[in-house]
């Protein structure tokens, strides 16, 4: 027997069973894992909410908070450092750190093998010798106390379906009452082969035959025709659910707050975008037809019961047979493509990360190194595709073997009834028709059951997405009045704390800044002191945990939008050009802005004598990236398209690392004429030393502030930082 099949017999006899929950970020397996022991005691919680109460945050999740979040469920939770031959005393299920780098839950150990629910992967099991070589030697034990309360409902895929055909309800309802005439026309089939048979054969009765024939055309031609009808529609509606369920993910990932693509790749986030697509083909491939189908299972039985019974109970025996396998091996494919898709996104991720540093790559000589690393991700990826496979060949194989058994027991039976005078030769013959439209929807049911594991974990990482709570400095802004103009660039900063874990101590802490309109200010420090982590404050791509920040005297979520990105500019270290020309590169497809604000903005840039000197001036196509440019030159056009919208405050973040020094120093007195106030960051004396304050931080924390000339007379971080002045 293959070994997979084995290990699920085995698997479903065993006595610690724990629900399955894929993580869907790399740093938040702990999450995942605690979400799988609560759900093994009743309480089902959302990874969203755990992922809070875990204090997951961009460097993972510790032990000491998983243990925390445990008791806030009313769990009583310990650590221990246990030894393999030590783990027949821990209470089962258990979490185990993995690999040092990962957490599992431990569900029980066999003579032979070892079951663990991999977060990453789900419900799998692994050999004595790979446990003993990936387990880490410590275990968090979690059982319930008297303060345990079960709650929640398991997520299931049928609430997920509803939940997406909801909108679409009223083609459902189309679809179903257009079934039932096609329906109505196969049970007419096996009734006309009766007659066929038992009359106008059996009896001679050929006066019926021109009839006869005709009917049967008609019943062939309709049934054609309904079928085309209704393959049709499915098109138009697959369509509409495609557009539908793109275009509200693209809008809701456009709308989440910055900490969600702080913790995952761009490249496994672009992968998502196209798991609509899958979603909506299997909808209306697949589901509705099969769903529909299983609705009308009950009114072929009940008409074969009419026939005979004992046929009529093989064919029930041989439907509940393709189930049973149908869910065995459905269970261990799922595994399989969870792990094919964790596969995939890692090798997406890789290519595009690999791509995006060509030159990193060519200059340094690490194509080799770039190769066998892709390389590896793709072979990951092709096992797995090979696994699933296999798993496919299973389930075809037992289901066919399953119909074709049902076919030779009712022939074989059949006959022995019409022999001894229970049927009529047109009775077997329309029972065999009728048994073939009873089995044909399980048959459906295991063509799907080959996608509905891929469909289940594709709606598990959509869900990811649509379940995370949108921007709340978006959601909570007003619109744009008439009286609204442009911000004056009066920004405060007061006693504004921030963090990544919401269980550890403030990344930021106290920190405290006045810009007046006209103002510059710089923040110094060294690497990871907390300087982008303001400037992303100050431009509300992140909300403060304690303290206000306003502009204008207006508390920041009370902006409105629009009036925020006309007022304030924000240019970072991370360059976005796409494919496109200069000008759409600038303008973001804005028609409103004249060129004459274009060319003020790239005068003030210092770029525009770069740009008049190409030979299609503006209309010069830039490659994704900017890649046909240089740095220096992309990071100028990126403070253009800053300034196109007359910021009453720009934030410079290492915007101008590439830019020499007398074209940095021409950049800044154009700005100045312009009057903005500048929250500058930099790694470079030239560019902060005319600074009407300069603030040095430590750690998230303020340690210094003051003039150049007054920091540099006073002993402390800002003279230790002696090799900053010198870039």
């Amino acid at each position: 027997m293959n070994e997979s099949i084995r290990a699920a017999i085995e698997g479903w006899r065993r006595k610690v069973k724990t629900p399955r929950v894929i993580q869907m970020e790399a740093v938040e397996c702990g999450a995942a894992a605690l979400a799988i022991l609560l759900g093994y005691y009743g309480r089902y919680v959302s990874l969203e909410e755990l992922r809070l109460q875990c204090g997951v945050s961009r460097d993972g999740v510790n032990a000491f908070n998983m243990v925390q979040a445990a008791e806030h469920y009313g769990l009583k939770a310990d650590g221990y450092r246990v030894e393999i031959k030590d783990l027949d005393q821990v209470t089962l299920p258990a979490i185990l750190f993995w690999n040092h780098n990962h957490f599992v839950v431990l569900e029980e150990i066999q003579k032979d093998r070892v079951y663990i629910n991999d977060p990453a992967i789900g419900p799998t099991w692994v050999s004595h010798e790979e446990f003993a070589r990936r387990y880490s030697p410590i275990v968090l034990q979690m059982t319930p106390t008297p303060d345990f309360r079960k709650g929640g409902k398991p997520h299931t895929l049928w609430s997920d379906i509803k939940e997406r055909l909801l909108p679409f309800r009223e083609a459902i309802a189309f679809l179903l009452c257009a079934q039932l005439p096609l329906v109505l026309l196969g049970l007419a089939l096996p009734v006309l082969s009766q007659i066929f048979i038992d009359k106008i054969l059996g009896e001679s009765i050929l006066s019926w035959r021109w009839g006869f024939l005709g009917i049967l055309a008609a019943v062939m031609l309709l049934t054609g025709g309904l079928t085309w009808l209704q393959g049709r529609f499915l098109n138009k509606l697959h369509i509409r659910l495609n557009v539908y369920f793109s275009s509200s993910f693209l809008w809701h990932i456009l709308q989440l707050p910055m900490q969600f693509f702080t913790q995952r790749f761009g490249g496994e986030i672009i992968n998502r975008m196209h798991l609509n697509t899958n979603v909506a083909q299997v909808l209306t491939g697949q589901v509705v037809i099969t769903v529909i189908n299983l609705l009308f299972i009950a009114l072929y039985a009940l008409i074969m019961l009419q026939y005979d019974v004992p046929i009529t109970l093989i064919g029930i025996g041989a439907a509940i047979f393709n189930m049973t396998m149908i869910m065995m091996i459905a269970q261990i494919r799922m595994n399989a493509y969870a792990r094919m898709q964790q596969e995939q996104a890692k090798t997406v991720g890789v290519s595009l990360d690999a791509i995006s540093h060509i030159e990193t790559m060519k200059t340094t000589a690490n194509d080799p190194f770039f190769f066998s690393r892709i390389a590896g991700y793709y072979t990951k990826n092709i096992n797995a595709l090979q696994d699933i496979g296999e798993k496919d060949v299973w389930l075809s194989s037992f289901s066919r073997l399953s119909q074709r058994l049902a076919t030779v027991v009712l022939l074989g039976f059949g006959c022995w009834r019409v022999m001894h005078g229970n049927l009529t030769i047109g009775m077997l013959i329309a029972l065999q028709l009728l048994l073939n439209n009873f089995l044909r929807p399980f048959g459906q049911l295991v063509n799907f059951a080959m996608r509905i594991q891929s469909f289940q974990i594709d709606l598990t990482r959509l869900n990811d997405v649509l379940k995370n709570k949108r921007d709340p400095l978006v959601l909570e802004r007003p619109q744009e009045t008439e009286e609204d103009r442009k911000l004056k660039g009066n920004l405060e900063m007061r006693k504004v704390s921030f963090g990544y874990s919401p269980l550890s101590e403030p990344y930021i802490q106290d920190f405290n800044v006045s810009i007046t309109p006209g103002k510059r200010v710089a923040l110094v420090g060294t690497v990871g002191s907390g300087k982008s982590t303001i400037a992303k404050l100050a431009s509300s791509l992140y909300s403060p945990w304690t303290g206000e920040i306003t502009y204008d005297e207006k508390p920041i979520h009370t902006i409105p939008r629009s009036l925020f990105a006309a007022s304030i500019g924000h240019v970072d270290q991370e360059i976005f050009l796409f494919g496109g020309t200069i000008k759409e590169n600038l303008t973001l497809w804005k028609p409103e802005i004249s060129d004459e604000i274009i060319e003020e903005a790239v005068r003030d840039a210092c770029i525009h004598e770069d740009i008049i000197a190409l030979a299609k001036h503006y209309e010069t196509p830039l490659i994704e990236g900017g890649r046909n440019f240089s740095e220096g030159q992309r990071q100028r056009l990126e403070i253009a398209r800053a300034l196109i919208n007359h910021p009453s405050l720009l934030i410079l973040d290492e915007a101008m690392s590439a830019v020499d020094s007398n074209t940095e120093e021409e950049i800044l007195n154009n700005l100045k004429k312009r009057g903005c106030s500048l929250l500058i960051i930099a790694h470079r004396f030239s560019t902060i030393k005319d600074c009407d304050e300069i603030i040095v931080l430590d750690n998230g924390k303020v340690v210094q502030r003051g003039t150049h000339e007054q920091l540099k007379a006073v002993p402390g971080a800002y003279q230790t930082l002696g090799g900053f002045t010198n870039g």
